[in-house]
């Protein structure tokens, strides 16, 4: 599924803004958060194995393959 700050909250059992307060406190955000982990997938990804941009870039969520390519430039 998608990984929002909601399903990430429900997940964990707390409320969104309670999360939020908390990477806040760690001086994080959950989107900067995301795409952290979006990049370093991007990179495993693509690294270690055969599979296209096209397949890569739908795993990670985005609608396009240009999209990933534009973002990971």
């Amino acid at each position: 599924g998608r990984a929002t700050l909601e399903v990430v909250a429900h997940n964990l059992n707390v409320h969104p803004r309670a999360l939020q307060r908390q990477l806040a406190m760690e001086n994080h955000s959950f989107g900067g958060l995301l795409n952290d982990i979006r990049r370093e997938l991007a990179r495993t990804y693509l690294a270690n194995s055969a599979r296209s941009l096209t397949s890569v870039a739908a795993d990670l969520g985005y609608a396009k393959q240009s999209a990933l390519s534009r973002w990971f430039a």
